[in-house]
């Protein structure tokens, strides 16, 4: 019998096969990479929807495209997938093995920072749009529910992963997921309308001054989540697929030395300039998922890695450095 030779994307996901998502627990993750295992033995097509535009941004993990571009063509009602290339010496239609008539490709002749990825948006004929970032991988049912949720509630932008500023205390609390709620900075995932977008692109030409370092060095995050006439919205999709380099500071701009200090500079300005912003309402706690002995295994494995003890040396070592003066308070948070 003849061996079915896979795919590149199906090599890519057996790669992320035993890198967990930290929002998930051990069971749901396994559930996550089989529903996305099954639908890259779907071919791709042109699957009926209300039309949706999805942009990926490809720059620091190239490697990942070829699994972003196969979803994002499995998804219902996607008519476009834009992938927007920051770096001119990444030869994107190498990385692809399957294109159709909905990919494009939008490149540029020097390299830029993620806020391109909204004037690639612009560039596109889409009244609807999801970009994801390139460390994150969803089922293509997945995405059709958010575009659905932003569509139903199009007053603001919606997500799965944000942030919520604390003004008392003059800091983000992080990684808010897994749950419903109002938040005041989206990450890693966006759903956005063609409204919002012409918002983003006036925002952003009146905030940031009109020169290619302020474009590549700017949180294009912030500046979308105030594009709409209300707080951004999270919801919970259920379990996705991370790369684990989401938090490598070679290639993560959260693990920049500056990144929550620069980030907290643009909300307090962007928020003085657009002026009140509503209320946010508390959130109910992330979801805790019960023990189950089929996880022990792949649990057990992961605490003897060692990668708690070494998370907790890590941070140890940047207290004493902070403590000297040689890194940035920051890098604590």
């Amino acid at each position: 019998m003849a061996i079915r030779e896979l795919s590149r994307a199906q090599r890519r996901l057996r790669k992320l096969r035993w890198f967990r998502a930290i929002p998930s627990g051990w069971a749901e993750h396994a559930r996550a990479y089989r529903a996305l295992s099954r639908a890259l033995r779907v071919p791709a097509q042109t699957i009926s929807g209300p039309s949706l535009v999805v942009i990926l941004p490809v720059f620091t993990r190239p490697e990942n495209l070829c699994l972003s571009v196969a979803l994002a063509l499995r998804t219902p009602g996607v008519t476009e997938v834009r992938i927007c290339v920051n770096d001119p010496a990444i030869d994107a239609e190498a990385l692809v093995d399957e294109l159709d008539d909905r990919v494009v490709f939008d490149r540029a002749d020097e390299r830029r920072g993620p806020v391109e990825r909204y004037l690639a948006a612009a560039r596109s004929a889409g009244e609807a749009f999801v970009s994801l970032d390139d460390d994150i991988f969803l089922h293509p049912r997945q995405l059709r529910a958010l575009a659905d949720r932003a569509r139903a509630e199009p007053r603001c932008p919606h997500g799965l992963y944000g942030q919520r500023y604390d003004a008392s205390r003059g800091r983000f609390t992080q990684n808010l997921c897994r749950r419903e709620g109002s938040v005041h900075v989206l990450n890693r995932l966006y759903a956005f309308s063609a409204d919002q977008l012409d918002r983003y692109l006036a925002l952003l030409g009146a905030s940031v001054e009109d020169s290619h370092a302020a474009r590549v060095a700017i949180d294009d995050d912030v500046v979308l989540s105030f594009s709409g006439d209300g707080l951004p919205q999270v919801h919970d999709l259920g379990p996705w697929i991370d790369c684990p380099t989401e938090t490598d500071p070679r290639v993560s701009r959260f693990g920049r030395i500056d990144a929550a200090e620069r980030r907290r500079q643009l909300y307090r300005s962007l928020d003085a300039r657009v002026g009140t912003r509503p209320a946010i309402a508390p959130m109910a706690p992330q979801p805790r998922w019960p023990w189950a002995p089929r996880t022990a295994l792949g649990a057990g494995l992961y605490y003897a890695s060692g990668a708690p003890v070494l998370r907790a040396a890590a941070r140890a070592t940047l207290r004493g450095l902070t403590s000297r003066g040689l890194v940035s308070r920051s890098a604590l948070e």
